[in-house]
Order: C-alpha cells, then structure tokens, then sequence
C-alpha cells in the first residue's frame, strides 16, 4: 500500500469522490435543506430518520477514492483489479471496526485494522471534522500503549471471524462491494484529547453535497472569490480567473503588491496566502527575489510580487509550490491550486496545475540543487531570448515559463493565464516547438 499519500479530504483527505452512493436520497432533500448540506458528506446525512451508518460512510468514500485513483485501499479495489490473491497487498479491512465514537475535540472516529498476508498489521483511523465538512483517514502510529491495545483487540478478532466464516477466502461475503460482510462494532476505548498520531493514509473525501455530482472535475476550493470556491463543481480556468478578479480579496491583495512595487526594486518580493479558513495572511520571511509562503497544505493558492531585476514569470521555485498547493487539494480538485505573480510593466499571470493527483510528482522529486539549477537555465533562456524583437514581452515570458516546465517535467501540467490592465485574460497554449499561442477567454 502506498504510504506517503498527501492529499487534503476538505483533503485533509478533502475527497471529492463519484458513484451514485454520494447522491442516495437527494430527492428527498427541499431546497433549503439542499442549502444546508451542500458543504456536507451526503453519506453522513440521515434522511427519514434512520440513524446515519458511519462506518459505510467511510467505507464508501474510500472505495471510490480507490475507483478514482486506481490505489488500492480496501479490499474491494484489489477485487476488481483482477488481483483477489495478492494477499501481500496492504488494505483497509472495512468489514472489522469500531464503534463510531465522537471525541472531545468534535470529531467523530471509526477505527478499521489494516491486514497484509491474511492477518492484521496496522490500524487506520476514518475521521470526520468541522461539522462533517471534512474527512481524514489517518493510520495511526505504533509504539504506544493505546495503539499496542487496539491491535491486539483487532489481531483477536479478525483471526476469530476468519477462522468462524472464511473472511479472507475467495467467494467469502465482501467479495461483492454491495455485501460489506460487516460483523458489528467491536467496542474498544476511545482515544482521549484529539487521538493518537499518525498519518501516510489517503487524505480527501465529497467535499460536499454539490462536488458528488461530478467529483472527478472539481470543486472544493477556496471560500468564494478565489478558483473554485466550497461546495462548487468544475470550473473552466477563464472563469475561475474572472472569478478571482471580481472578488475583493483579489482586489485588494493585488493593489497592495502593485504599491509594493512602487517602493522600487530594493523593495524586493512580498506575498501573500489565500488560506483554505479564514482571510488571506502576508508572507513571511520576504527577500529581494524570494519570499516564503509557509505551510502549502492550508493553503488554496499564492500571491507574490517579481521586483523586475530578474525573470518577471514564475520561476521554478513558484512551479514547485503550486505543485504542493495541488497535492493538498481535495480529491479530484487539484486544478484549484493557483499561483499569482505581479511585476513591472503591467506583468500580471495566473497558473493553476492542469492534471489529476495521480499526475502530482511524488513528495520530494524536487531538491534545492534541482530548483537552484532550474532558475539559473530560466535565466538564460531568457537571456537568449529578450534579443528576439520578433516576440513581445509577454512572449518572451511565456517562452521561457514554458522551457522551465519542459526541463521539470511538466509540460502541459500547468495552465498559464496572462491577466493584461484592462482585465483581458489569455490562456497561454505551449506548443510542441517552445513558442507560446494566447488563446483569449470569451468575455
């Protein structure tokens, strides 16, 4: 099983997941009650007062996280694979668990063992948060007594129920994804405070009633005025940026960046975040051509400033943040992450990660060498390429911005957008030779 899934359910795992599961009995939602829970995880939702199946809630959710990224989660995945004998693969037994408890934090957890080579070898946390707009699913940490407990329950039980029934035989119930095979709550100790640590599971989940519609598009972005926006579903690049410049949280952070370049270029870089809660916060740690925009998994796109003394278009350290941002959006939704540059001459651009969570660079491909030696070739490219009078400005840029994506690997990963002062927006095509095309959006 892959560990090292960083994805945010809001994906704190924020999923943004499919099936018509997500939508069971949305008819017998009003409008106001559709308003209600349109931030909400319609599997988590009672409707005619039955009370709310938590554990295949989570279980639904990770099924379809699996159906959507082709991993290989829960059991029913490797099923369909065409692989039901690799008992040597790590899944999420979802037929074992416990009761569904609410801790004092205000989050909801159902613990499931993890078994590999027919017997249990780790404990996965499915959690709900932020009044079940949120979910997680954590695998928890060894090595303390709480886990050491929960382990030995579970090794105890799923042994029992394999020896009682054939749980882990081929032609065994759970084999059909509609028969969960679920034996009940194995009743153990809730975890205190906020639960034990851990992590390295999948991170994401429907981020809303909405997002269930098409979750393989989008939605689960920012608070409204950025890309995106909660509870919305797939929007097209030239709309997320005509939505973003309508919004007065982008107004005002570009005006302040555009004062900040008046101060000259001694004045150097300032950024700002636009955080996934609460308003957007300045950058920290500013420099002459650099600034640090802090921790990218709360974060649902940058803002920053070029002082002109260098390239006035993202450089490979911005690539590589906006890569970070995507891998921490929800499920299905990392074309959400953006990043903004503004420079001198009216410079204004835009770049959302064009590609699924699958297409993300794993964790870590990108070293200080890597993006050190990435910038130095962006400024020689440029330095080769301002003598061409036959390209303008904007073309110069776009050329370059495009030979550093080629050299990391990205070529037609990211959507560049030029945003020009009388708000006309360009969508910037790369084209197989290195030139650029500037396709306008309709307005």
């Amino acid at each position: 099983m892959k560990k090292n899934l960083a994805v945010r359910f809001t994906l704190l795992f924020a999923l943004a997941l499919s099936l018509q599961s997500c939508r069971t009995g949305e008819d017998y939602l009003s409008a106001k009650e559709e308003q209600y829970y349109s931030n909400k995880f319609q599997v988590f939702t009672s409707f005619n007062d039955e009370p709310v199946n938590y554990a295949n809630g989570f279980k639904t959710l990770l099924e379809n996280y699996d159906g959507i990224n082709k991993s290989h989660y829960t059991r029913v995945a490797a099923i369909k694979s065409g692989n039901p004998g690799r008992s040597d693969e790590e899944y999420v037994e979802f037929r074992l668990h416990s009761q569904s408890m609410f801790l004092e934090n205000d989050e909801r957890w159902i613990i499931y063992p993890m078994v590999k080579n027919g017997q249990v070898s780790g404990l996965m946390a499915g959690i709900l948060r932020n009044e079940e707009t949120e979910v997680e699913f954590r695998e928890l940490d060894s090595g303390n007594a709480y886990y050491d407990e929960v382990f030995k329950i579970f090794s105890m039980a799923y042994l029992k129920q394999n020896l009682k029934s054939g749980l882990n035989s081929k032609g065994s119930c759970g084999f059909d994804s509609n028969d969960a095979c679920d034996i009940g709550n194995i009743d153990i100790t809730p975890p205190s405070g906020g639960g034990p640590k851990g992590g390295g599971g999948p991170k994401g989940g429907c981020t809303g009633f909405n997002n269930c519609i098409n979750p393989s598009l989008g939605g689960g972005g920012g608070e409204g005025g950025g890309p995106g926006g909660t509870g919305s579903s797939y929007v097209e690049p030239c709309d997320k940026t005509k939505t973003m410049l309508a919004s007065q949280k982008n107004k005002d952070i570009i005006k302040d960046l555009k004062d900040h370049l008046t101060n000259g270029a001694s004045a150097g870089e300032k950024g700002w975040r636009d955080n996934k809660t609460g308003a957007p916060t300045q950058a920290t740690q500013n420099g002459d051509h650099s600034v640090n925009l802090g921790n990218p998994s709360t974060m649902n796109g940058g803002y920053h400033n070029h002082p002109g003394t260098g390239v006035n278009i993202f450089s490979a350290d911005d690539i590589a943040i906006l890569i970070e941002i995507a891998r921490y959006q929800a499920i299905g939704n990392a074309g959400n992450a953006y990043m903004v540059v503004i420079a001198p001459g009216g410079i204004h651009y835009v770049m959302y990660f064009n590609g699924t969570h699958n297409e993300i660079p794993a964790y870590g491909s990108y070293s200080t060498g890597q993006l050190d030696a990435w910038n130095k070739e962006q400024w020689l490219t440029y330095i080769n390429t301002i003598s061409n009078d036959n390209l303008s400005n904007y073309q110069k840029l776009e050329k370059v911005f495009s030979s550093t994506l080629k050299s990391m690997g990205l070529q037609n990963k990211v959507i560049l957008q030029r945003v020009e002062e009388d708000s006309k927006i360009s969508t910037i095509n790369q084209n197989s030779d290195g030139s650029t095309t500037a396709n306008p959006c309709n307005t």
